[in-house]
């Protein structure tokens, strides 16, 4: 939570079986709020949205710069994580 008792929001990026895992790992921590799921198979994001309960995206700079998102995980393959961490 933060210091004002918010939810830190969480925009996940990658939903393959490690962020499907990752997405169920911020559900059930307390203080945090999975707020959008990104994935470039929108049939993946969607899916680890919740089928809609989250907002999905196929597009990581539109996920990260949500009002709402205080917070990005990266799950995706190793080499895309310093392109994705720039953004």
């Amino acid at each position: 939570m933060t210091s004002h008792g918010a939810e830190l929001g969480v925009a996940l990026v990658g939903c393959g079986d490690i962020g499907a895992l990752r997405a169920r790992a911020v559900r059930r921590a307390p203080g945090f709020r999975l707020r959008v799921a990104c994935d470039h198979d929108a049939v993946r994001a969607r899916a680890v949205s919740g089928g809609g309960a989250v907002e999905h995206e196929r597009d990581a700079a539109v996920a990260v710069s949500h009002p709402d998102v205080d917070l990005v995980i990266v799950s995706t393959p190793p080499s895309s994580h310093a392109e994705l961490a720039a953004a």
